[in-house]
């Protein structure tokens, strides 16, 4: 889909945001899920220290909120 940018890119979110768009807790519980596993892998795999949870808040989250403006129809 995107495959130089981090998931989930624009493309993605917009594929998320019409797919749930009749619900957006259930988006927010999925890219929560999401974001969960991103720390436990980047935990895991990554040397430099622990992951940054405020990065991938961002990454994961706060898109969710702009999202709201989408129309339902």
């Amino acid at each position: 889909m995107c495959p130089d940018l981090d998931w989930p890119c624009p493309s993605a979110r917009l594929l998320l945001a019409v797919e749930y768009r009749r619900n957006l807790a259930g988006l927010a519980v999925y890219m929560g899920q999401q974001m969960a596993t991103a720390l436990e892998d980047l935990g895991r795999l990554d040397s430099g220290g622990p992951p940054d949870g405020n990065a991938l808040y961002e990454r994961f989250i706060t898109w969710i909120q702009r999202k709201r403006e989408l129309p339902l129809s």
